[in-house]
């Protein structure tokens, strides 16, 4: 856990590109993350997790293997399966790509008429699945 806990903060790092001077820590989970003091954390029907400020979005998806069963999924599945399904329900054409002990895909979709750059990671624990998502506007990246 403690290995998904420092690919996070990598990622929100380069991700988000900032050396922000006041930052606070937010719990979710069995994970723990530091960003920016403008974040936000917010409820988001469906979602562990779901972290805002005025430019970034975080969310924070759990999927244990015992509610993957139904869709032929368990702790003997791969990151590669996991990330494969998410791409199927999506009907998405994602290019997964390899990170250290995760995956990755990202992309652009437009919601309400206006259009996200989002990017997806997949991780695995002892007993679930995790995909958390960092997104901002398309026009800032």
């Amino acid at each position: 856990m403690k290995k998904i806990l420092y690919i996070i903060i990598i990622l929100l790092g380069a991700f988000l590109l900032s050396g922000c001077e006041s930052q606070k820590e937010f719990t979710i989970d069995d994970l723990t993350i530091t960003l920016p003091k403008e974040f936000e954390q917010k409820e988001m029907d469906g979602y562990l997790a779901y972290l805002e400020s005025k430019e970034v979005g975080i969310t924070f998806l759990e999927e244990t293997f015992t509610d993957l069963e139904t869709i032929g999924l368990n702790k003997d599945s791969t990151l590669e399966d996991y990330a494969n399904a998410v791409k199927e329900s999506n009907n998405a054409n994602y290019e997964i790509k390899e990170g250290n002990n995760y995956l990755y895909f990202i992309y652009d979709n437009t919601v309400d008429e206006t259009a996200y750059h989002y990017m997806s990671n997949v991780f695995k624990s002892d007993d679930e699945f995790y995909l958390i998502t960092f997104f901002c506007f398309k026009e800032d990246t």
